[in-house]
């Protein structure tokens, strides 16, 4: 067991800043960087937004062009890392993984073009950072939003 005393701490892939006055700063640059390196594919260029308008277009089952099966692994491995970034430190991608998070058993080629897209996006905004901030402990708001019963061609519960 180590101890580590400062404002910057190391946790868990996140540096948490506390050097601002009720500020928190969290960075997962070097996890990203880690990322990246790890995927087969290098990404050099950014996105100006994690997904595109057809995030939640899906072929036919006849269409498909699935992964060979050392391509659908790294899909995986990289979906799944990327959803242990999006919790602490990049909220804004969410609504892309949890699509491929829902493409993971048998990932085509076009899912693998959005996989891609969210790295292009992560490869361009790598240095932002959150920052939590709390100006009062008395008062707390919170802003929920949901989907439930929701079908495989995106649609809601069937009435």
């Amino acid at each position: 067991m180590t101890i580590h005393r400062g404002k910057v701490h190391d946790y868990l892939g996140m540096d948490l800043d506390f050097s601002s006055d009720k500020v928190l700063k969290i960075r997962m640059i070097k996890y990203i960087k880690k990322i990246h390196e790890e995927f087969p594919e290098e990404i050099k260029t950014a996105a100006a937004t994690p997904a595109a308008e057809h995030l939640f277009d899906v072929r036919e089952d006849k269409k498909d062009i699935l992964l060979p099966e050392e391509q659908a692994l790294a899909f995986h491995r990289t979906t799944a890392q990327l959803l242990f970034l999006g919790a602490p430190a990049r909220p804004n991608i969410h609504t892309p993984v949890s699509f491929l998070c829902s493409r993971t058993k048998q990932p085509d080629k076009d899912d693998w073009g959005k996989l891609k897209r969210v790295l292009k996006y992560l490869y361009g905004t790598r240095h932002m950072k959150p920052c939590l901030t709390a100006d009062n402990l008395e008062t707390r708001t919170w802003w929920v939003d949901a989907s439930y019963a929701v079908q495989p061609n995106q649609q809601g519960s069937p009435s």
